[in-house]
């Protein structure tokens, strides 16, 4: 089947990668008229799972380490913020198992994006309670559904994977093999975590954990 251009959904998970998605591929083959305009005005503003989903739409979702995933969104998005709250880096690595597991929208961050089909709200999208099957579902009606460390080393094989399924002409692109954090202060947190502790946030990222799993277990 060859969708067209207005069949493609692009599912975007904040803090997954998205955006090296956007800049390199979609931008090129669905947006080439209108190549400064920002990935959210065209990932819906991170809705999740919109409402005129149906069977001819094209999802391309990707997903990243849970932890790593919650790192970047503390030290980007929330970073001024658990400044404030904790006066430093250090603290805020020091705390980081009680600020996850104190503030609930860190609770399965990513997955809530596939099963939630409302706006993206900090405050109140709580995923605790997931209602696995409906996970499972959605997950395997993704149509290109990938890792961020599989994008960042294949991404001439994801253009080449678009340009077939919509009959594009192919992109000369070369693999961007992009840093795994592009903030330092993601990486340095992250790299400054314990086993122990990485433990002990996985609890409360046990279906981005499933999500992420799915991915790899397919190979991407």
């Amino acid at each position: 089947m060859t969708y067209k251009k207005e069949d493609l959904y692009f599912l975007h998970i904040r803090h997954a990668g998205g955006k090296a998605l956007y800049r390199n591929i979609l931008n090129h083959y669905f947006y080439p008229e209108n190549k400064d305009l920002t990935l959210e005005e065209y990932s819906g503003k991170h809705q999740g799972w919109h409402s005129e989903i149906d069977e001819k739409t094209y999802i391309i979702c990707v997903v990243r380490e849970p932890i790593q995933s919650i790192c970047s969104l503390m030290m980007n998005t929330l970073y001024e913020n658990l400044k404030k709250e904790f006066e430093s880096d250090e603290n805020i690595q020091k705390g980081f198992v009680d600020i996850v597991k104190s503030k609930k929208f860190f609770h399965n961050f990513q997955c809530i994006s596939i099963l939630s089909e409302g706006g993206f709200d900090y405050g109140t999208r709580y995923a605790f309670n997931v209602n696995e099957n409906l996970l499972e579902e959605r997950m395997s009606r993704i149509n290109l559904f990938v890792s961020q460390d599989f994008l960042r080393n294949n991404m001439d094989w994801v253009s080449d994977k678009i340009a077939l399924d919509f009959g594009l002409d192919k992109l000369e692109i070369k693999t961007v093999n992009q840093n795994e954090f592009t903030n330092p202060k993601t990486k340095d947190l992250y790299m400054s975590l314990t086993g122990q502790q990485k433990d002990e946030v996985s609890q409360y990222l046990k279906y981005d954990y499933m999500a992420y799993d799915y991915v790899k277990r397919k190979g991407y």
